[in-house]
Parts: structure tokens; sequence; C-alpha cells
């Protein structure tokens, strides 16, 4: 019976032992994390109310419109926006007669470059293959203007290897028989058609063929001579004066959208620059006024891939407790970005770039004192506790200090170029250090079996 014990026992300490060992591995674990750079914007999400300086397009005549000018296009003072034709078929063979005209200055282009023409072979016939697939694309997709382009394209890139390739067999390429044919198939169109009438802007700028119902809230809502461009033959013009006394009152009487005229085919944008005008909570608002900068990137996910830079013009704000109004004037503009009202936007305010650590990694540690005899690093305290973490060089673990620039929800980045004074050892941590993000009994100088 002792025996029976005895064993039962002994198994018993032994499966603990085992046990003991096991866990005692598992808790010894180091788990590492590679360190790299990082970088990372500190930003503002609101939604924006953009105002531009815009007019409408008017049309009173009766019959189909032919645009001349593309959404975003430059048309300048009475220049011609669209004619108008009896019917459909007119239009369509109107706008035959412009497609003609692209063939034929293409080929006219090619003809005078073809001895300067500075492209391989093997270049052209890629370049014929891409631009098939961007017309097959656009067909599938079933977006047939963007596929006229992609068509030209295309037999633009054929007629260069047809060059390429006379070239290469030493003969002279000629395309006046084409050009000829291309000549009298127009002349034929002109003759048989005519436009009724034409649509002229009454402003310079930019066209863009919808209009919304929120063009001329702004004017009517903060009119003042002061603010038309004697330049702009009556337009009104928004500048950073209109907005010195702005408020959330203005900002609600802006936001209501009217009924488009019946007439109204759209709309003329009269200045490159536009304003976004941003809600903003008082905290925010502190933010932004501590910024040593007036220059800020505004990004549109929606809208636009990248961030564009931005002027603040001013931060309205009653009283510090209060939230605010953000007036930001942009500079850049493209189709996209004349075509919104209301948007998501992210105001980038500071970046910070350096080492991204897991919060998990950091660890309040002591300074080692120096033994007798060697030189203290300048500014250590006797058993002055720093943060830091541990990297594992080799099999030994070392304790490097931080120097925390940015703290996110589960990570902080730390400066790797952080000044000697700022540090009690002298050493922090690098690109590549392998640092401990989880480990039992860390300690400097800790050796790793």
């Amino acid at each position: 019976m002792f025996n029976k014990v005895m064993m039962i026992a002994v198994s018993a300490f032994i499966f603990m032992y085992i046990i003991y060992l096991f866990f005692g591995a598992a808790f010894n674990t180091l788990q590492l994390e590679t360190a790299d750079m990082f970088e990372i914007t500190d930003k503002i999400k609101t939604t924006g109310f953009i105002v531009r300086n815009e007019s409408y397009v008017y049309n009173s005549k009766e019959g189909v419109l032919s645009y001349l000018v593309e959404d975003g296009g430059k048309v300048a003072k009475n220049g011609v926006i669209a004619n108008i034709f009896k019917n459909e078929s007119e239009t369509l063979q109107y706008q035959k007669i412009g497609q003609l005209e692209e063939k034929i200055d293409q080929l006219k282009y090619l003809q005078e470059t073809a001895e300067t023409l500075n492209i391989s072979y093997d270049a052209v016939t890629n370049k014929i293959e891409l631009n098939l697939q961007k017309l097959l694309l656009k067909v599938n997709e079933k977006i047939y203007l963007d596929a006229e382009n992609s068509l030209n394209d295309l037999m633009f890139s054929i007629n260069e290897r047809r060059i390429m390739k006379s070239i290469m067999n030493g003969e002279k390429i000629n395309f006046e028989e084409e050009i000829e044919c291309l000549e009298k198939e127009k002349s034929q169109l002109k003759s048989k058609i005519k436009s009724i009438g034409s649509i002229k802007s009454n402003f310079a700028g930019y066209f863009i063929s919808s209009a919304d119902g929120y063009e001329t809230q702004f004017e009517q809502a903060k009119s003042s001579q002061s603010d038309t461009d004697k330049n702009s033959g009556g337009a009104f013009i928004y500048s950073d004066k209109t907005f010195e006394e702005f408020d959330e009152a203005q900002l609600k009487a802006l936001d209501v959208q009217k009924e488009i005229p019946e007439n109204v085919i759209g709309k003329v944008i009269t200045n490159q620059s536009w304003y976004i005008i941003c809600p903003v909570t008082a905290h925010e608002a502190t933010l932004l006024m501590s910024l040593d900068t007036d220059l800020v990137t505004l990004e549109m996910p929606f809208v636009i891939s990248e961030g564009i830079q931005v002027h603040i013009i001013s931060v309205i704000q009653k009283s510090k407790k209060d939230d605010g109004l953000l007036i930001l004037k942009c500079g850049y503009n493209n189709t996209a970005l004349m075509d919104i009202r209301h948007e998501e936007v992210y105001i980038g305010l500071q970046t910070y770039e350096g080492i991204k650590i897991n919060k998990k990694a950091l660890h309040d540690d002591y300074l080692s004192v120096p033994s007798e005899g060697d030189e203290t690093p300048s500014g250590l305290e006797q058993n002055e506790k720093i943060q830091g973490v541990y990297v594992l060089l080799a099999n030994r673990l070392t304790f490097k200090q931080v120097v925390v620039i940015y703290s996110g929800d589960d990570f902080v980045i730390c400066d790797p170029l952080a000044e000697n004074e700022n540090l009690k050892n002298g050493i922090t941590v690098q690109k590549y250090d392998q640092i401990v993000i989880e480990g039992r009994n860390l300690y400097d100088g800790k050796i790793i079996g």
C-alpha cells in the first residue's frame, strides 16, 4: 500500500514538474516585432460645403444642343459653349464633323513628324494593345464618350506603327490620300447642316453642364459691390474678405437648395479658387488656431485619391467653449472638384514620422548606476526611471529609451533621431531593432538562452 502511495506521489510530482517546465518555457518565450518607420497625420473629419464663383448658363431657343466645351473645359467671355440644331440627326452629323477634323489633324501631325518619331516598333505595338484593351473596357462599361476617345487613341497608335513599318522598309509614309478623303467627307456633311443658333458664355471661366440649385445662394445671402470684380462683367466674385464676419446663420442660409430654372443648361465657374466651409468642434478650433502655418492638407476620399494643399482663411468661433466654422481656400481645380457641393472631408493638421511601437512593448525601467571609475552620462541621476523598450541584440536584452512624439490607441511613434539631451543613457530605438512585445521577467542585460 505504501509503495503504491509513493508511486502515485512521485508520478504526480513528475507530472507537475513537466507542467512547470512547459508553462515556464511558454511564459519565457519572447514575442518580437521588427521596428519600422511609420507616418501618420492628425486629421479632423467633418463635412465641407463648397462655395464657388459660378453663374448659370441659359438657353432660350428650341432645338437640340451640341456642346463644344466639355465639362471642366475653359470658355472665354462671349465664347460659344454649344450650337443648336433642328433635330438629333443634324446634331449627330455636326459631331461627326468634329471627329473627322480630329482625324485629319492627327494624320497631318504624324506626316509632319514622321522623320523625328522617337519610338520603337515594339513600343508602338504594345501601345496598340493597351489602347485596344481600353477601348473594349469602355465599350463593355457602356461609357461611349470615353470609348470614342479610346478609339481615336487606338487609330493614332496604329498609324504610328504604319510609319515605323515604312521607315523599316525604307519607304516614305504619305497620308495625303486619306486626308483628302476625310476633307471631302467633312465638306459634304457641312453642306447639309446648319445650326439655328448658339449659346455663349457671359463670363470667362470653366463650364459644367449641370447645376444643383445652390449656385446663387451665397450671392443672395452676402452680396456686396466690393466683392464684384470689375473685369468679371458683373459676376459675383467671392474673396477672402467675404468671409470675415461669416457665421453659422449664413451657412444655414447658404445650405438651402433652390429650384433650377428650366432653361438652365449648365454653369460657368468664374474663378480658379474656391472655398470650403467646415463645421468644427471647440477642441478642433483650438487645434487649428494653434498651428504655426495656414497651409493644411485636405482629403476627399470619395472625389480624389490624393490630398490637396489648402489655405486656412479663418477659424470663426464666438468663444473658446463654442463650436466654430473653418473657412478654407483652394487654388487647385479639376472636373471632379468642380461638380461637388457637400462632401466628407479630412483636414490634415500635423504629420508625425518615426518608429511605430506597440504599446505593449513599453516599459518603465531604472537606469543602472555606473560602477566606480566609470564616466557618468550627462544628466544621469541615480535610479532614475525612464520609459523604453527591450530590444534583443544577439542573445541579450538591451533596454532602449524612447521619446514618444505621437500616441495612438494601441501604438506610439517614437523619434529615432532624438537628441542626446533627451536620452538619459544616450541610446534609443532604431529601424530594424527586434523589439520585445511580450515576455516574462524582462530586464536590461538578460541573457536569452
